[in-house]
């Protein structure tokens, strides 16, 4: 019970997190027109930050298994699945399936545009 509660907190404190930051982002950079800022979303900078910490936190706590634990996949799970796709793909690589690993950077971002793009049309279709 434990562990539950320190990924739902985690993911509440990462989800806030995401929030404020990209908050922050569209008010103080990316809202200018004409920047060249104007090129990176919120989602994308948020990501490739989770992305940089997942990479970092996971070598660098290496058996601390309740904070590793609330800080991965609570509050960085929380700020950002992508992370955790990013975080899956270096452990298919690290395991040398490169052939899956190739897989399924292909599929899930495939297959999650479609899906994208699927449910607005099922929602069109439902109005």
């Amino acid at each position: 019970m434990d562990k539950i509660l320190l990924v739902a907190l985690g993911g509440a404190l990462g989800a806030t997190l995401r929030f404020l930051l990209s908050t922050f982002f569209l008010q103080n950079f990316l809202a200018k027109n004409g920047s060249f800022l104007m090129l990176f979303t919120p989602t994308m900078l948020i990501n490739i930050l989770g992305c940089f910490c997942i990479g970092f936190l996971f070598f660098y706590l290496k058996d601390e298994g309740h904070l590793k634990l609330f800080l991965i996949v609570g509050i960085l799970g929380g700020f950002t699945t992508f992370s955790s796709f990013g975080m899956e793909f270096l452990n298919l690589i690290l395991h040398q399936k490169f052939t899956f690993a190739i897989l399924y950077v292909f599929l899930t971002n495939i297959l999650g545009l479609l899906a994208v793009f699927l449910g607005s049309f099922v929602a069109k279709i439902a109005e």
